[in-house]
């Protein structure tokens, strides 16, 4: 048996997925929720849950999970993404997202909270598709949102507000204002972002920098092997980074998303290569990975404004 199908049903004995949150808050030693689809979980360092699990192999779950950390720093994985929890962190996780964690490798207290939505208690409303929507859902764990003390005691106001509601008792009204509060915490954590993206000018810089790298090495190694173009996923995990994370941080510092990056790399090797008469253009279309000369033709046209004959005539 081969080291890849071993690693397969090692991680299919290891991994559990959790659809219903009264097994996860057993799973996780969290008190029984009071809610079938909704729970919130304050993690107090002077009443520590003493069942907590310390350590995960892979989960996957049916909810939206919304995790403030406000202590040490402790070793948590999302996906293969190993992440430093620091202090004053946010993170958003999916649906269906794998998760596992190490907290004994450090001395942590219990501080923060665990906010878990199904995704059934969204079903149908008008939320439901800014969740889905919301681009750090996608992010890996290293992505995190890191506040200012500001920015985290609005957070904290309305996760306290949400909890009140959540404790109190359920009427008509309970559900419209819960979900009006995680509006509220959706477009404030759309906010912070955005400004940490700002503030991170330097790093986003790295970022662009390291794509046009990534799309070179893969130019020069993989592609004369495999003549398949590159897609934003595969320079994404190259890089180490989400690839929605990874199309954020381009739109903040360039306004372009990383695809349109990647069609204007394409380009530029397309030109060089137009202008050489050893080239035609279907070889050159070959060449760049698409499988149709027509469609090259297209995409050419749409970000030059000329046709490659045109570009040709022009330029030569």
């Amino acid at each position: 048996m081969n080291e890849k199908i071993i690693k397969v049903i090692k991680f299919q004995m290891a991994h559990r997925h959790f659809s219903t949150l009264q097994d996860y808050h057993e799973y996780m030693g969290f008190p029984d929720a009071m809610h079938p689809l909704f729970s919130i979980v304050f993690l107090d360092p002077n009443k520590p849950y003493k069942n907590l699990r310390l350590v995960s192999p892979t989960i996957t779950t049916d909810f939206y999970t919304i995790k403030l950390k406000y202590d040490q720093a402790c070793e948590f994985f999302y996906g293969r993404t190993k992440y430093d929890f620091q202090k004053g962190s946010l993170v958003f996780v999916a649906p269906q997202q794998r998760i596992e964690w190490d907290m004994k490798r450090h001395k942590i207290k219990q501080d923060g909270f665990i906010l878990t939505i199904h995704k059934d208690y969204l079903r149908g409303t008008d939320i439901e598709r800014k969740f889905r929507k919301a681009s750090f859902f996608s992010y890996a764990v290293h992505e995190a949102l890191h506040f200012s003390p500001k920015e985290e005691n609005t957070i904290k106001q309305i996760i306290l507000s949400i909890h009140e509601e959540y404790q109190g008792n359920i009427d008509n009204y309970s559900k419209d204002i819960i979900l009006a509060q995680l509006a509220s915490l959706l477009r404030y954590s759309v906010r912070f972002y955005n400004r940490q993206f700002i503030n991170r000018k330097e790093m986003n810089s790295h970022i662009s920098a390291k794509f046009n790298d990534a799309l070179n090495e893969y130019f020069e190694t993989t592609y004369h092997h495999e003549r398949k173009l590159p897609n934003i996923e595969m320079i994404a995990r190259k890089m180490e980074v989400s690839s929605r994370y990874l199309t954020d941080t381009l739109k903040a510092e360039t306004g372009k998303t990383a695809i349109e990056h990647l069609h204007l790399y394409l380009l530029e090797e397309a030109k060089t290569m137009l202008l050489d008469p050893s080239w035609s253009i279907s070889q050159v279309a070959y060449q760049l990975g698409f499988e149709y000369p027509q469609y090259f033709s297209r995409v050419f046209k749409k970000k030059t404004g000329l046709s490659p004959k045109e570009y040709q005539r022009q330029y030569r």
